[in-house]
């Protein structure tokens, strides 16, 4: 094929041809772009709020584990006092086994105890005796007993726990008594 075109007429052609080819190829190019942001923003979108959660967290880890490394010696503190004091406090009443001892020699099988608290706070020490009777004479015969117990004095029963005639609920209170015990060691109320 032959060109029979004038020189300048074949430049200008070549020109419009290369200038359509570099407008296709920029506007083909453009419209990856514009594509690949459309179909980029949600994932990227996605990757920087996980990102940022995940900074949060960290930010949240790191403070509890901070705390959690401040407060460790604390706890550990508060639990080696409250072991401390407990063995203390079993260590500074020997003698409580003794008054549980005859406390509980004086029930018959007609009386469950279910719980002996002795309270030291106050001028004089109390014992404070709960439980059940299966009967108003245990009761009474289990309350006469306990006044024989030379450790304790002032004996008291409720009239109320005397009302039924079985399955009696009771609080029999007692004041704690110094002096010897039967071993010959001291009982000394605080």
């Amino acid at each position: 094929m032959i060109n029979l075109l004038p020189t300048y007429e074949k430049v200008h052609m070549r020109h419009v041809h290369t200038t359509r080819l570099v407008g296709v190829s920029l506007f083909f190019m453009a419209g990856l772009c514009v594509a690949a942001l459309a179909l980029l923003t949600p994932s990227y979108v996605k990757v920087w709020l996980q990102e940022s959660d995940l900074k949060d967290r960290k930010v949240a880890l790191d403070a509890a584990f901070a705390s959690t490394r401040e407060a460790a010696p604390v706890s550990v503190i508060e639990d080696l006092n409250y072991t401390i004091r407990y063995i203390d406090a079993f260590e500074r009443v020997p003698e409580m086994s003794p008054i549980i001892e005859a406390i509980l020699s004086k029930r018959s099988l007609e009386i469950s105890i279910s719980a002996i608290t002795i309270e030291r706070e106050g001028a004089a020490p109390k014992v404070l005796i709960n439980g059940v009777a299966k009967s108003r004479d245990a009761l009474q015969l289990f309350t006469q007993e306990l006044r024989t117990v030379t450790l304790l004095s002032g004996v008291d029963l409720p009239v109320a726990s005397l009302t039924q005639a079985a399955n009696n609920t009771f609080a029999i209170s007692a004041n704690l008594v110094d002096g010897e015990d039967g071993d010959g060691s001291k009982n000394v109320a605080p």
